[in-house]
């Protein structure tokens, strides 16, 4: 086909429809990309929760080692003091103690807190791949380690367990982008 051809069948098209095109592409290509970027904002939310527990935990830890040893100074102090020096000293390792206590609970609450953001995250994800009937590669990646660390640090299951099985079974979506034209694929993750 010669150069003459090629113009002639272009010029063939009328400009409606090629303004037409260029509008739904224009659409897909922002739709992903808001679709991309609302992904990545909640997996660095999560990866900030994720960090903060892991820091929460080391100074619980830290905190816990440092009561002992005041403890165990304490024991050894208390064999040679006088009585009214021990009741001075027993007064600042109950209070030592009441303040572990509220930082323990405050973690456990932290914990369950940074549970309800996971567990949320997960269903509200899971929720929207089955109600539309599919899911990017992406996602699914992102549901499946959130769904890990759901199950192994914070011993959930039940009904989002139940939530990650329906939405393997949901087709998944190619991301544009990475090197594919974007296709459903018959295959369901498993």
């Amino acid at each position: 086909m010669d150069t003459q051809a090629v113009w002639n069948q272009l010029s063939s098209i009328p400009v409606g429809t090629i303004v037409a095109w260029i509008v739904v592409i224009s659409a897909i290509v922002s739709a992903i990309w808001v679709a991309m970027m609302k992904l990545y904002k909640l997996f660095s939310a999560y990866k900030e929760a994720k960090d903060e527990d892991k820091n929460q935990t080391k100074l619980l830890a830290k905190h816990d080692e440092s009561f002992k040893k005041i403890q165990e100074d304490i024991t050894e102090i208390r064999g040679s003091i006088h009585n009214d020096k021990l009741a001075q000293h027993d007064e600042i390792l109950n209070d030592i103690k009441n303040c572990l206590n509220e930082m323990r609970n405050s973690f456990k609450e932290q914990r369950k807190i940074n549970y309800e953001i996971l567990k949320h995250e997960i269903v509200i994800s899971s929720q929207k791949a089955i109600e539309r009937n599919w899911i990017t590669s992406e996602e699914l990646q992102s549901l499946e380690e959130m769904f890990e660390e759901y199950v192994e640090i914070y011993h959930g299951n039940g009904y989002v367990k139940g939530l990650m099985e329906r939405v393997r079974n949901v087709p998944i979506i190619c991301a544009i982008g990475a090197g594919e034209e974007g296709h459903v694929s018959s295959d369901s993750h498993t």
